[in-house]
């Protein structure tokens, strides 16, 4: 073997490599194994109360089931008619394992809010590699704001 024939084949070997895990960072980890966190219900979070004043912090129950201690970075919304965005964070969302109806804070209703229906979305994302972050959308139940 001759030092081309070696070096066409070290380049071969490294560019499979390189496609593999490519691959698999893109299309395999956090979607189909190694998954970061399986929540139950996400778009039917049952919340503290039915009705909450302005200023207050909205709690929901939420069931999961969390693989890897990655954080999250998420963006929560209090919608009806309009959408009031709340500032994005990072925190470790959940403690590794499974639990059941923990009791989580949500956001606080805004003070200048008026009486209406409302509900909360959540946007979670997890960075699971250098290529892919995997992202879960929450929804509490509807619940009224008075004044």
């Amino acid at each position: 073997m001759n030092h081309r024939h070696s070096l066409m084949m070290l380049i071969w070997i490294l560019l499979c490599v390189v496609s593999a895990l490519v691959f698999y960072w893109t299309f395999i980890d956090g979607e189909l194994i190694r998954k970061v966190i399986i929540i139950e219900n996400p778009s039917e979070l049952k919340t503290e109360k039915d009705v909450y004043i302005p200023g207050e912090m909205v709690r929901a129950y939420i069931s999961y089931c969390k693989y890897r201690n990655i954080p999250a970075v998420y963006q929560s919304a209090l919608v009806n008619h309009t959408l009031t965005l709340y500032s994005s964070q990072e925190r470790n969302s959940g403690i590794m394992g499974c639990k059941k109806d923990v009791l989580i804070d949500l956001e606080v209703i805004p003070p200048n809010s008026y009486a209406d229906t409302f509900h909360i979305n959540r946007t979670l994302k997890y960075r699971v590699n250098p290529l892919r972050e995997v992202i879960i959308q929450l929804k509490t139940v509807d619940f009224k704001v008075v004044k």
